[in-house]
């Protein structure tokens, strides 16, 4: 019901998520970039 709502027939969703362990702070602008490109694909 809430699809017909907005007049769309689905939404996209996407979950990020890594482990603390191996969690490099100075790595996420690169991730972030690379999400970016994907997305612009």
């Amino acid at each position: 019901s809430s699809l017909g709502r907005l007049q769309i027939e689905q939404i996209g969703i996407g979950q990020l998520h890594w482990s603390t362990a191996n969690y490099a702070p100075f790595q996420e602008l690169a991730l972030w970039d690379g999400l970016v490109a994907m997305y612009e694909k």
